[in-house]
């Protein structure tokens, strides 16, 4: 128990700031820890027992010899797995941080897409007086399918029940979820892509969901459905869904993810009308820090006292 109270601890957050409250908040749970702010450039020099990050630097496992566990300030661990599935470290990662603002940026592009509001932008800059009356549609009475019906997911569907709508989520064990009509396992996806008004990709990257959403489901989608990722771009095949888009006009792509990013100009996604681009901040937000150091305290504080952490990551499974 001694080395869990001494501990060093690392922290690499150059995408959102650390706080001094940040550092109080772990200091609460191992008053005697030492806690240090690294930079991408002074990183190398870090030998640390525990590492938070967004990314995971090849030069911390070469130089650290006492780190025991990382924790991915993301949810996703795409970065991380490569690195540490051979080895005894601990991954746990930030699953819980994003399910409110990913929510709400996937109804923003839903609502936008649905009155016509990026069109009414566009009128605006031109000075058109234009009603898009006979062009919109409402979410009410519409179904909506969650592929990944976790955290975010049942965010999600939360939301999506207060607009009266349907909600079908997947997951790898059907089990009844909160908000949910109906779960369902993944090879029942044929049956069901085709009721979907709205399909929302909220999977992680691993290798089993490299390329899930290709042309075979994209193919089932029906007159006017819309597709929204902000899961990871590689767990849709971006070349079938550029093909799709191009030959069916009534479906819409509503995309905060990519398979390479930053989206290269010459991406025809770019000049689509059928699709609606954001640059990969569907999970951003000023509260983002305060809950990643919330769910790092609280898996800190369970491997301090010998417990199951909540946020461990199974190497093998990818998340």
């Amino acid at each position: 128990m001694a080395d869990k109270q001494n501990l060093v601890i690392g922290i690499l957050a150059n995408i959102f700031p650390i706080q001094p409250h940040h550092i109080t908040e772990i200091r609460k749970i191992v008053p005697s820890a030492t806690v240090i702010e690294y930079a991408p450039e002074t990183i190398a020099e870090a030998n640390i027992d525990i590492l938070l990050s967004f990314r995971l630097p090849q030069e911390i496992l070469d130089n650290s010899k006492q780190l025991k566990w990382v924790h991915a300030l993301s949810a996703g661990v795409d970065d991380f797995i490569p690195k540490l599935r051979n080895t005894d470290i601990i991954l746990t990662n930030s699953s819980g941080v994003h399910p409110i603002p990913i929510a709400e940026h996937v109804f923003g592009m839903l609502l936008m897409h649905n009155r016509r509001l990026n069109k009414a932008v566009l009128s605006q800059q031109q000075k058109e007086w234009k009603a898009y009356r006979h062009d919109v549609s409402e979410l009410n009475g519409k179904t909506i399918l969650i592929l990944g019906y976790g955290a975010i997911g049942i965010q999600i569907g939360k939301i999506a029940k207060a607009f009266g709508m349907a909600v079908i989520g997947t997951k790898r064990t059907k089990t009844r979820e909160q908000y949910a009509d109906t779960i369902i396992a993944h090879d029942e996806l044929s049956s069901y892509i085709p009721k979907a008004d709205y399909i929302v990709i909220a999977l992680p990257a691993t290798p089993d969901t490299f390329h899930f959403f290709g042309s075979n489901y994209l193919a089932l989608m029906k007159q006017d459905a819309a597709i929204v990722n902000i899961g990871r771009g590689e767990v849709i095949d971006e070349h079938a869904l550029i093909e799709t888009l191009k030959e069916r006009k009534d479906i819409t792509a509503l995309l905060d993810v990519f398979e390479t990013e930053p989206l290269p100009p010459s991406s025809p996604l770019w000049g689509m009308d059928n699709v609606l681009i954001t640059a990969h901040y569907a999970g951003a937000t000023p509260e983002y820090m305060d809950r990643a150091i919330a769910i790092f305290c609280a898996n800190l504080k369970a491997y301090i006292e010998g417990r199951k952490m909540p946020n461990l990551v199974e190497k093998e499974l990818g998340y």
